[in-house]
């Protein structure tokens, strides 16, 4: 016989084998969606309020992770003039899920967070930890600057010059004027 070792399926057999295998790579990929300070400008001693949307578009759960609220001065998140407001410890954001928290209060001090001016600029920061297996963490911050301003604040505009008499009651007149954002002034004297 002319046909002994041959494969009765020819030699194209080997050629139908010659095929590709792809595979998904499983992560969690956090962003920032949202962050912003409602009702600016803001004003120390008042309560205040933000809406914050972590969304993980990635395909794999970001199990555990701390998101930070975090008030500086300047737009350097990490160093030594950040005050952390606020953590939310091991928050689970599963895959392709939003972690919101929508109109989030708290009351600032009346007296500015150290290192922090009483009027003028304060940069408010989102951030959230790198998951485990992410790789991609450009957009785990992100800050909303939000003009500052005192509370009270006041300038003697006028004080009277009273003849003052020994023993008899004199009558002592100043005139304030109110140039912060509050409604109302303590004026105390001693």
């Amino acid at each position: 016989d002319d046909d002994i070792g041959v494969h009765p399926f020819g030699s194209d057999l080997l050629d139908s084998w010659n095929q590709s295998v792809s595979a998904t790579v499983s992560k969690p990929d956090l962003t920032i969606h949202d962050f912003d300070a409602e009702n600016e400008p803001w004003r120390w001693g008042t309560q205040v309020q933000i809406d914050i949307d972590i969304y993980n578009e990635g395909n794999a759960n970001a199990d555990n992770v701390d998101i930070k609220l975090i008030a500086s001065n300047n737009t350097y998140l990490g160093d030594s003039d950040d005050y952390l407001i606020r953590t939310w410890y091991n928050q689970d954001i599963a895959a392709y899920q939003h972690w919101k928290q929508s109109n989030y209060t708290w009351t600032l001090p009346e007296t500015p967070y150290s290192n922090m001016s009483s009027d003028g600029s304060v940069y408010y920061f989102v951030q959230v930890e790198q998951a485990s297996g992410e790789t991609d963490t450009s957009d785990n911050h992100k800050s909303d600057t939000v003009d500052m301003n005192p509370a009270e604040q006041g300038e003697i505009v006028s004080v009277s010059s009273p003849t003052f008499i020994g023993g008899q009651t004199s009558a002592v007149t100043v005139r304030v004027h109110n140039i912060g954002l509050s409604d109302h002034m303590i004026i105390e004297w001693d």
